[in-house]
């Protein structure tokens, strides 16, 4: 189960992650590759999201990663848009988003309005 992996050791015993379910799915098929029984799941339980799937494969075509990386970022959150409960979205994004920033620039962290 998630909470045998060995990157959940610092939440071991928390009961946070009695509240974790991971759900099979896949940024790049329709609808995010998620069984209709688990979508009504989320869309009834899900109160946070955090988002952290990306393709970041230095070698791969551009399409590929745009499908994935963008394609995909918006399935989510047109899936998130249908959640009862939605408190709150997080989005982490890879250090390459901004690769045309000049060297040790600083990014600086920003809320964005939600646009559907």
């Amino acid at each position: 189960m998630l909470h045998e992996c060995s990157v959940m050791h610092l939440l071991r015993g928390n009961p946070v992650l009695e509240k974790v379910v991971p759900i099979a799915g896949n940024m790049l098929a329709t609808d995010l590759g998620i069984s209709l029984e688990d979508r009504r799941r989320l869309q009834r339980e899900v109160d946070t999201v955090i988002h952290c799937a990306a393709d970041i494969r230095l070698e791969a075509g551009i399409k590929e990663l745009l499908q994935a990386n963008y394609e995909g970022t918006r399935q989510l959150l047109r899936l998130c848009c249908s959640f009862s409960n939605l408190a709150s979205s997080v989005h982490v994004s890879s250090a390459y988003v901004d690769m045309n920033a000049t060297k040790c620039s600083l990014v600086k962290e920003a809320i964005y309005q939600f646009i559907s």
